[in-house]
């Protein structure tokens, strides 16, 4: 799981009718994993940061939980815990849940960036 990883798609809301977030060339999103740390960073190409998270992260076979320690003021998920479903295959990372500070469905597909 270490290393960088760029999400190629992605749905929230009350799945499976979930809207479909856009993942346009225009806005990236990345998410780096250290050993205990991660950091997940929303910026557009010309460089402006849109929204950022990150905190400790804990992987138990196929259960994935996030400590959030700082987000930015549009995320509203400092100091909140995540757990979801984890899979990973090859070079893709399959994240499904509930995100903490509400009802919201989450799922995403990341690739790694090499």
């Amino acid at each position: 799981m270490n290393g960088t990883w760029k999400l190629v798609s992605a749905k929230n809301g009350s799945l499976p009718t979930a809207n479909v977030a856009e993942v346009t060339p225009q806005v990236n999103y990345i998410k780096i994993f250290g050993p205990k740390h991660f950091v997940a960073v929303t910026y557009l190409n010309n460089g402006n940061v849109v929204r950022t998270i990150g905190g400790t992260y804990q992987l138990k076979k196929d259960q994935y939980t996030e400590d959030i320690v700082y987000a930015d003021e549009k995320n509203n998920l400092q100091n909140t815990q995540s757990v979801f479903s984890i899979k990973l295959e090859k070079n893709k990372m399959y994240i499904t849940g509930k995100i903490a500070n509400g009802n919201l469905d989450l799922s995403e597909v990341w690739e790694r960036v090499e």
